[in-house]
């Protein structure tokens, strides 16, 4: 099982509360503690035996850069993931020019998003079968381990396919309390649009969110919300209250989408 660990001085309050730099920097401690944990066994490679010019493996800080870029580039920058690995900004643009970081790059994404899915699968479901993220050293992600939704924007979108494909495949097997990842996270994203003053944060916001793994989460999340609406069992089973929850965060997710155009 990989753990994300490592103290925090992170405060326990609910995540809804926190600001968007506490977000990103609560994200950046998952996201590095995650590494550290892959990388905890980590043997450097031996060049004993191969021949010359043949590959040999990634050396302790290439791996570690190719697992950083989940953080990029919301969550971390080229320059701090150089910084995090004890590298230059230019080395590291080298490197992701290169097959085996591109490679061990992708195998970074799937990883963390398979362990993201696993975690989201254990508190949706309750089994607990296969590795998934557990946190700790962050009393509100130790409380309420879904609030890990909230940090999903300070993550490559890469990430989200895993996410995407997840709720995707459960709907179709009519599995509809999945729709808590897909409203839950889409909710607090476009929520925090109006959190973000710079201008720059704002506009690398902005192009995360139109990335083509976000949209189609989206699209899951606002049919699932239409599909409510429209369905005559579903109004008269759910109380007024629950119909209206529903109504509000569609309007408040179009109305938000929209001032991404």
């Amino acid at each position: 099982m990989e753990k994300a660990r490592g103290k925090s001085k992170m405060t326990d309050q609910e995540f809804p509360k926190l600001d968007w730099q506490t977000l990103r920097q609560i994200a950046r401690q998952v996201g590095i503690s995650w590494v550290d944990a892959m990388l905890r066994d980590f043997k450097e490679p031996e060049r004993t035996g191969a021949h010359k010019g043949d590959p040999i493996g990634l050396f302790l800080a290439k791996r570690k850069a190719s697992l950083l870029m989940v953080l990029h580039p919301y969550g971390l920058k080229l320059n701090e993931i150089a910084t995090l690995v004890g590298t230059t900004h230019g080395t590291i643009r080298f490197w992701r020019c290169r097959g085996d970081f591109q490679e061990a790059e992708s195998e970074g994404y799937v990883a963390f998003g398979e362990h993201l899915c696993n975690t989201f699968e254990r508190i949706i479901e309750g089994h607990n079968l296969r590795p998934n993220l557990v946190i700790e050293g962050i009393p509100a992600l130790e409380k309420r381990p879904l609030d890990l939704l909230h940090l999903l924007p300070f993550f490559s979108p890469e990430v989200i396919v895993l996410i995407e494909e997840l709720v995707r495949v459960k709907f179709l097997c009519g599995k509809r309390a999945y729709s808590v990842l897909a409203t839950g996270f889409l909710s607090l994203v476009y929520k925090n649009i109006g959190a973000v003053a710079d201008t720059q944060q704002l506009k690398t916001f902005r192009a995360w969110m139109k990335d083509e793994n976000v949209l189609s989460f989206a699209q899951i999340m606002l049919t699932d919300l239409i599909d409510n609406l429209a369905d005559p069992d579903y109004r008269e089973k759910s109380s007024a209250e629950e119909i209206g929850l529903c109504a509000e965060t569609l309007k408040g997710v179009v109305f938000s989408f929209l001032s991404l155009l």
